[in-house]
């Protein structure tokens, strides 16, 4: 049995963060909290994500469960609730789980914790470059290269002539932009190297790009043609995407 208060707009917010990488996914509920790690269908993005058992109102569990959850379905029903209210939740049987929201009460299968594919697993990584940056700022360079219609971004660290953080892309017109902050304006540290590049698929950042758009605080660690992770909290909410770089051709 488990049973459990969370405001509404947390719960949201971390509904977001999922589905920004996976459609579904296995939570783990513990006395520390939930917990899930999931990839997406393409093999190119990882979502690790715990959020801890403080951060709810109430927390209620009689022994650690792991379910599977439709998490669109999830947010179709969060989103019917109003901004003020709180979000119950109730599940005293494996397959099923009870949401009450106000007025609202909804009781839903819950996914075979099984047909979900295996938690990959995530090793530690060490990168030369690591950027810390305002969540806005990052979704504006996202932004501005996905108006532009290219199919790629490129993420570029560098310290000469000076320390720069820059966003460029080409669409099939060949017309360019390049965003460029410095390390006047946000914390880049680049060790063992003067200058590292990534590619990555615009369609692949956008929606980790909206996510973080209200984070105060993000986390880019960056390696030559390297997996791109972005670690940022949402309040208490630990999440970490890894994403994987379009690789060029020789």
């Amino acid at each position: 049995m488990f049973k459990a208060e969370i405001d509404l707009t947390t719960a949201r917010k971390a509904v977001d963060a999922l589905l920004a990488i996976t459609t579904e996914a296995r939570l783990r509920i513990t006395k520390e909290g939930i917990s899930t790690r999931a990839i997406d269908s393409a093999n190119v993005a990882l979502v690790d994500f715990h959020a801890p058992s403080s951060i709810f109102k109430s927390y209620e569990r009689d022994k650690d469960l792991t379910i599977g959850i439709d998490l669109e379905r999830l947010n179709a029903m969060l989103r019917m609730g109003v901004v003020d209210d709180t979000c119950k939740v109730e599940i005293a049987e494996i397959d099923r789980m009870a949401l009450a929201m106000g007025k609202l009460k909804y009781s839903h299968s819950l996914l075979s914790e099984k047909s979900i594919r295996a938690d990959p697993e995530v090793k530690e990584m060490t990168y030369p470059g690591n950027v810390t940056l305002p969540g806005s700022e990052f979704e504006n360079m996202v932004r501005v290269t996905g108006s532009l219609g290219a199919d790629f971004a490129t993420f570029v660290v560098e310290t000469d002539p000076t320390t720069t953080f820059k966003m460029l892309a080409e669409n099939d017109a060949k017309n360019t932009v390049k965003i460029e902050l410095t390390s006047e304006d946000i914390t880049i540290v680049l060790v063992g190297e003067k200058e590292i590049s990534s590619m990555f698929s615009t369609s692949l950042i956008k929606l980790p790009g909206k996510v973080v758009a209200g984070i105060e605080k993000v986390k880019l660690s960056i390696g030559q043609d390297f997996l791109l992770q972005m670690n940022f909290n949402i309040g208490d909410i630990a999440v970490k995407y890894i994403l994987a770089p379009k690789i060029k051709a020789d």
